[in-house]
C-alpha cells in the first residue's frame, strides 16, 4: 500500500508544479494588470484601495478554507483549476471593479491551491490521514467488491484442470504399486521356485528311501500280506470251516450219539453240554454245528497258528530258545530273526528239493488225519473222501495264514480264552447260538479271536471270537 501512496504522490506532485508554474504566471500578469489599473484609474484608486483593504479585513477574520486532499488507490487526484493567457487578457479588458473581485477570488483561490499543494503540507495530510485499508469508504468497499467479482474467475482453478492433476496423481500412485507389487512378486517367485527345488529334492530323497525300504522289506517278508489281507483270509477259511457240517449233515449220526463224543472230547464242558441239551438228551443240530467248527478250529489253532514259524519246521524248537533269549537283550535282532525264518519256511513249501519240504508236509498231513479221525465219529464212512478234501484245504490255508501272521512287524496271534472264566467282552468275542442273555461268563470257545499285539494295552483285533455264554 506504501507502494501505492508513494506512486500517487509523485504523480500528483508533477501534476501539482506544472499547475502552479501557470498559476504563478498568471497571478504576475494578474497583478501587473491591477498595478496599472489603480496608477490609470486615478480617482477610483480610493475606492479600489478601500475595497482591497476590505478585502483584505475579510481575509483576516475568514481565514480561507483548505479542501482536504484525498488520494484513492486506484484513481488520480482531481487536477488544480488553471488559468490561462486568455482568462489573464479577459482579466485585464475589465473594469477596475471586476478586476478587483476577480483578483480577490483569484487570490483566494491561489491561497487554496498552495495550501493544498505545498509537499511538505501534503506529506504531513499524507501521514495524519486515516489509512484506507482500516477505514475503508463505502466506495472503496463497493469498488472493492465489483474488482473482486471481476477477478474472482480469473482465480478460481478450473475444475478440468483439478480432475485431471488427481488423475495424474492417481496414476502416478499406481504405477508406484505396480512396480512395488511387481518386486514382491519377483521376490514371492524366487522364495516359491526355491522351495519347489527343495521339495523337489526332498520329494526324490523319500521316493528313494521308500523303495529301498519296500525292497527291504520284501527280501525279508515271508509273503505280502498285511494286516487288512490277513483279516480276509482269516474270515474266508473260517467260513468254510462254519459251513464243512452244513455241507455234511446227511452224513452225521444220531444227535445223542454227537452230544455224548462232544462230552468225551471236552469232560470239562460237560455241564454246558447237558445245559444245551435241555434235558433232551441231544443237542440241536445247529449247536452241534458249532461244536464240529470247535473241534476244527482247535486242532488248526493248537498246531498251525501257534507254532513258531512253520508247522514240521525242524528248526521250530531252535528258534524259540534263541527267540527267547534274544527278546530280553535284541528286540529288533529278534525280530528280523523270525522274519528271515519265515521266508526259509516259504521257500522250503515251494520247493521239493528242500531238505525241510518233506517234514512239513509230513506234519501237515499228520493234522488232516487227526481232524478226520474225530469227524469219522459223528459222520459216516461215506462223507470220508469229502472230509479229507475239504480238510486238507483247511489246512493248506492255516499254514499259509501262519507264515503270514508270524512275518508281520507285530505278530498276530490267536488269544486265549479260559472257558467258564473269562468274561464276555463285546470288543473280543461275539455270542453265538444257544447263549443266554445278558449272560457274562463264557462256558464255550467255539473260535478265538485273532489279535496283532505286543504286550500293548489296546489289540488289533483282526477277528472277533466266537463263544457261547451261559
Amino acid at each position: 500500500m506504501d507502494e501505492e501512496i508513494k506512486q500517487d504522490y509523485t504523480a500528483y506532485t508533477s501534476i501539482m508544479d506544472t499547475t502552479s508554474a501557470s498559476n504563478e504566471s498568471a497571478t504576475s500578469s494578474h497583478h501587473h494588470h491591477n498595478q496599472r489599473a489603480s496608477v490609470i484609474g486615478g480617482g477610483g484608486g480610493g475606492a479600489s484601495n478601500a475595497h482591497q483593504h476590505h478585502q483584505q479585513k475579510h481575509k483576516q477574520q475568514k481565514p480561507p478554507k483548505q479542501q482536504p486532499v484525498t488520494i484513492q488507490q486506484t484513481a488520480l487526484p482531481p487536477m488544480p483549476p488553471t488559468h490561462s493567457k486568455a482568462d489573464s487578457a479577459s482579466e485585464h479588458s475589465g473594469s477596475s471593479g471586476n478586476n478587483n473581485s476577480s483578483s480577490s477570488s483569484v487570490g483566494g483561490d491561489s491561497t487554496t491551491q498552495l495550501s493544498s499543494k505545498n509537499p511538505k503540507e501534503y506529506h504531513q495530510q499524507l501521514q495524519h490521514r486515516p489509512r484506507q485499508q482500516d477505514v475503508p469508504s463505502k466506495e472503496m468497499q463497493q469498488r472493492q467488491r465489483q474488482q473482486e467479482k471481476h477477478e474472482a474467475p480469473s482465480q478460481m482453478i478450473p475444475k478440468s484442470a483439478v480432475k485431471n492433476h488427481r488423475m495424474k496423481k492417481l496414476l502416478d500412485e499406481n504405477e508406484e504399486l505396480k512396480k512395488s507389487k511387481a518386486h514382491d512378486v519377483q521376490e514371492y517367485e524366487r522364495r516359491c521356485s526355491k522351495l519347489q527345488h527343495s521339495l523337489d529334492a526332498k520329494e526324490a530323497e523319500l521316493s528313494r528311501l521308500s523303495v529301498n525300504f519296500h525292497n527291504h522289506v520284501k527280501t525279508i517278508r515271508a509273503t505280502d500280506d498285511d494286516f487288512s489281507t490277513i483279516q480276509v483270509k482269516l474270515t474266508t477259511l473260517q467260513s468254510k470251516i462254519t459251513a464243512l457240517p452244513l455241507t455234511l449233515k446227511k452224513y452225521a449220526v444220531d444227535k445223542a450219539v454227537m452230544t455224548r463224543y462232544f462230552i468225551q472230547c471236552w469232560p470239562d464242558l460237560t455241564a454246558a453240554i447237558e445245559q444245551l441239551a435241555k434235558k433232551k438228551g441231544a443237542l440241536d443240530y445247529n449247536v452241534i454245528c458249532l461244536f464240529v467248527e470247535k473241534l476244527v478250529t482247535e486242532e488248526l489253532v493248537a498246531n498251525i497258528y501257534r507254532t513258531p514259524i512253520m508247522i514240521g519246521l525242524p528248526t521250530n524248537e531252535a528258534y524259540m530258545q534263541i527267540s527267547e533269549y534274544m527278546a530280553t537283550h535284541d528286540k529288533d535282532w529278534a525280530l528280523r530273526l523270525r522274519q528271515q525264518m519265515c521266508k526259509l519256511a516259504v521257500k522250503s513249501l515251494t520247493s521239493n528239493n528242500d531238505p525241510s519240504a518233506k517234514p512239513i508236509a509230513t506234519a501237515k498231513k499228520q493234522v488232516v488225519d487227526r481232524i478226520v479221525a474225530k469227524l469219522a465219529n459223528i459222520y459216516t464212512t461215506e462223507s470220508h473222501e469229502a472230509i479229507i478234501s475239504k480238510v486238507g484245504k483247511f489246512v493248506d490255508l492255516a499254514c499259509e495264514l501262519s507264515v503270514a501272521m508270524h512275518s508281520q512287524d507285530i505278530p498276530v496271534d490267536a488269544a486265549e480264552l479260559v472257558e467258564g472264566k473269562d468274561i464276555f467282552k463285546d470288543e473280543l468275542v461275539m455270542p453265538q447260538n444257544g447263549s443266554v442273555d445278558n449272560a457274562t461268563v463264557i462256558r464255550v470257545v467255539i473260535c478265538p479271536p485273532f489279535t496283532a499285539n505286543e504286550k500293548q494295552m489296546n489289540d488289533v483285533v483282526l477277528m472277533k471270537g466266537k463263544v457261547i455264554c451261559l
